[in-house]
């Protein structure tokens, strides 16, 4: 359940990765004998992330500043995923770094939190986020 929509996650033999379907996009299923295990790593996919956008390789390092005026907001929860605090400055904001699997992952996250919340790096993402700011 992320954002408000249910999904079935999905494994095929033999690959690494998952497919996410939303369960009203389902148009038909068929009840089988068979069962399945669960592939071990997943509830770490799952407590790892902060929304559907995850993969299975969560290796792009983020670094956000966070203004003083919202600081207290990251102190008390995790918005972005592996979220850590790695520098609280003399002014009252805070450096942020965090792990995604690829941008979508947090562009919402950072939009719902504009001004406030700046991309530091990595540059594709900063330029992404200016893109977008700019087009609207």
């Amino acid at each position: 359940f992320f954002d408000g929509f249910w999904y079935l996650l999905a494994q095929i033999d033999g690959k690494d990765w998952i497919i996410k379907f939303r369960l009203e996009n389902i148009k038909k299923i068929e009840l089988l004998d068979e069962f399945f295990t669960s592939p071990k790593n997943l509830n770490t996919f799952l407590d790892q992330s902060v929304n559907i956008w995850f993969t299975e390789k969560r290796d792009k390092q983020v670094v956000l500043k966070v203004d003083k005026d919202v600081a207290m907001y990251f102190k008390r929860q995790v918005y972005f995923p592996l979220q850590k605090i790695t520098k609280e400055n003399r002014d009252g904001s805070l450096r942020i770094e965090t792990k995604i699997c690829h941008n979508e992952e947090i562009l919402r996250i950072i939009f719902r939190w504009i001004p406030y919340v700046h991309v530091i790096k990595p540059k594709d993402l900063k330029t992404e986020v200016e893109e977008l700011v700019n087009r609207y």
